[in-house]
């Protein structure tokens, strides 16, 4: 939920100039859910220029990332820093190699991913009374 709070107020920030605001979401984002946190809000940005043919380093250079990357960093940098300060290593490790690396790129539950697998998850999530 705070996620979602805070990709909402960074994309609405985008869409109505609001940079200081939109930047700032986006380190509370990277404080809330690690580098994802920065990056989905980013892509969907780029996403939303070239769909709208307005990509181009013009209207890069409109939306202040120059200054607002920093904002981002600033705002969501300071508790990776005191854990990696605090924990060395291991912290770095888990949380990034493992947490957001290892768990991205390999499958959730190994072996269950044949097809007949989402007919009953899709019946029971669509149709709550046919799992009783």
């Amino acid at each position: 939920m705070t996620l979602t709070s805070a990709l909402t107020a960074a994309l609405m920030g985008f869409l109505t100039s609001r940079y200081v605001t939109a930047y700032a979401a986006c380190g509370a984002a990277l404080l809330i859910k690690g580098p994802i946190g920065f990056a989905f809000p980013a892509f969907i940005v780029l996403l939303w220029l070239v769909s709208l043919h307005r990509f181009s380093f013009k209207e890069l250079g409109r939306i202040r990332w120059y200054w607002g990357i920093p904002l981002a960093c600033a705002v969501g940098f300071p508790w990776y820093i005191y854990m990696a300060s605090v924990h060395g290593a291991p912290f770095i490790d888990t949380f990034l190699g493992y947490h957001n690396i290892t768990r991205f790129l390999s499958p959730e539950h190994a072996g269950q991913d044949h097809v007949w697998l989402y007919i009953p998850v899709l019946l029971i999530g669509f149709f709550p009374w046919s799992g009783t």
